[in-house]
């Protein structure tokens, strides 16, 4: 009886032991779980949509519900433009009283601003610029066709040799003549991205009814299409150009819709800008009801334009940051212990 009573209370005894192990053994794991997950959680909240982008350039991606088009890259940017004639000469569209119908495309630079905004390329010892071209022109209709032969590449630039600072929007064009530093430091920097125009549409911003009756009675500036190339605002769809991508490539999500009716991988909105019209006047006659100055025509169009301006949106791949990684790794450390005692 004894023996029976002690062997009873054995097994009861090596049972509670056992059982008491196994809950220790589990209660252990559970905390190393707890404190992965905590720090994996941790570093999520105070990293949650930083993205590590190709050559450096990192950006908080910003909220979608919070931007235009739902993208999560948002930022502005500032660019010049001007147009060409068939040997690539920059070219007015009105100089010495000649309306010039021999340009044949649109190019420009710029660049795209860095903040501290979600969506914003953070600021970090570089710039992102870019050029663009191959924006064919029909004066016949005042139309621009960009998605034939158009092209936007952007260019992540750490060599500021040019110009102290780097490239300046302000200072690209001086007295109507483009700086040649300037220009370099737009397109010598490492392709960051290189884009297609896929998509375009573009609203004539300049007023042709300021000019005088002899331009609008026939011909282009009658049916508003020349004039149409002065100003206007402009958005525009892109695609990843496959031949050349560029090694940002990966950090860019692909066809999205957008609401200017397209599936693309990347948009420019809002983008704005105008060529200084030069007009000569005369002194107007109050008797006749005239303003103080009458317009009586134009003495020249600037053959770079002013200070233009937009915005780029696209939706960007998230990364894991270091700390989530380490977080993952505890995780793993933690059933390798579990693994290891059982």
């Amino acid at each position: 009886m004894v023996l029976k009573s002690w062997h009873t209370v054995c097994i009861i005894v090596i049972t509670k032991r056992t059982y008491t192990y196994i809950f220790n053994e589990r209660e252990i794991t559970m905390k190393k779980l707890l404190l992965a997950t905590a720090l994996l959680v941790a570093s999520t909240a105070a990293n949650a949509g930083l993205v590590s982008g190709a050559g450096g350039v990192n950006w908080n991606a910003a909220d979608v519900n919070s931007t235009p088009n739902g993208g999560n890259f948002f930022t502005s940017l500032d660019f010049r433009q001007w147009y060409v004639d068939a040997n690539g000469t920059a070219t007015s569209l009105y100089d010495s009283g000649v309306l010039n119908t021999s340009i044949t495309e649109l190019r420009g630079i710029g660049e795209i601003n860095t903040g501290s905004n979600n969506g914003q390329p953070l600021p970090g010892g570089y710039e992102l610029t870019f050029e663009f071209g191959g924006i064919a022109v029909d004066t016949t209709t005042g139309l621009l066709d960009p998605q034939t032969n158009g092209f936007l590449n952007i260019y992540l630039d750490k060599d500021f040799s040019n110009n102290a600072g780097g490239y300046d929007n302000t200072a690209a064009v001086i007295g109507d003549v483009l700086d040649s530093d300037q220009h370099a430091d737009a397109t010598d920097g490492d392709l960051w991205l290189g884009l297609n125009f896929a998509a375009s549409s573009y609203t004539p911003t300049f007023d042709s009814s300021i000019l005088p009756a002899a331009f609008q009675e026939v011909g282009l500036w009658g049916n508003n299409a020349f004039a149409g190339l002065i100003g206007g605002d402009a958005n525009f769809g892109f695609q990843i150009n496959d031949a050349a991508p560029g090694m940002a490539q990966s950090n860019f999500e692909s066809d999205w819709t957008t609401y200017i009716g397209a599936v693309v991988d990347a948009i420019g909105f809002g983008l704005s800008s105008d060529f200084a019209v030069e007009r000569t006047t005369v002194a107007g006659d109050p008797q006749l009801g005239e303003p103080a100055l009458v317009y009586t025509g134009i003495s020249g169009i600037s053959t770079y334009s002013a200070g233009s301006s937009g915005t780029v949106e696209a939706f960007t791949v998230t990364e894991p940051t270091t700390l989530a990684v380490f977080g993952l790794g505890l995780l793993g450390l933690a059933g390798a212990a579990r693994r290891k005692q059982s």
